[in-house]
């Protein structure tokens, strides 16, 4: 993956790496909370038993606007997340606890809110936001489930809560201005 003049760039990979600390989960949101509103971008990668996986954060936000909130919690083997934002407020979250699951998360307008959440083994979220306002959120729980989004880019204020419960589910939508939830 090549990234070309992109600012605030964090890039881990975990092989056969353990991070853990007493508080540590607590001390970042405490941080993230605090900073929320400055003009730079706040990134929060959590690792607990995560073996040969990878997270990535990428945020860029220029002028006098509030930056971006980024926070990647994974355990387990094999797993890939990534976040990219680019315009102001915009916040993303991804949680992976299982093995050989990929996450993505892209949102470029402002006041934006996406969440991936993934709790079994080869799964595959990717949620894609630009324009204003979107607020969407994949929960996926079992084994080999798919869920794709994207929203148009002038469709402001959308929304989609997308929960998958079992095993092979498959949800692609693609931009519409209305609240969605699945079950």
């Amino acid at each position: 993956m090549k990234f070309l003049n992109i600012f605030n760039m964090t890039l881990i990979t975990f092989s056969v790496f353990s991070v853990s600390g007493a508080n540590a989960g607590e001390l970042a949101e405490n941080e993230l909370n605090h900073a929320w509103g400055s003009d730079g971008n706040i990134s929060s990668i959590e690792a607990y038993g995560a073996t040969d996986s990878t997270a990535i954060i990428v945020q860029k936000s220029s002028g006098g606007w509030g930056g971006n909130q980024s926070k990647i919690k994974m355990s387990g083997r094999g797993n890939f997340s990534y976040s990219h934002q680019e315009g102001h407020y915009n916040r993303s979250y991804i949680e992976q606890d299982g093995d050989n699951n990929y996450a993505a998360v892209s949102q470029h307008g402002f006041g934006n809110d996406g969440s991936i959440e993934q709790y079994g083994n080869g799964n595959i979220a990717i949620l894609s936001q630009n324009g204003i306002g979107h607020s969407d959120s994949i929960t996926q729980r079992g084994d080999e489930n798919i869920a794709v989004v994207v929203n148009k880019p002038h469709v402001i204020f959308s929304g989609f809560d997308i929960n998958q419960n079992g095993n092979e589910s498959v949800l692609i939508l693609n931009g519409m201005s209305r609240n969605i939830l699945f079950y």
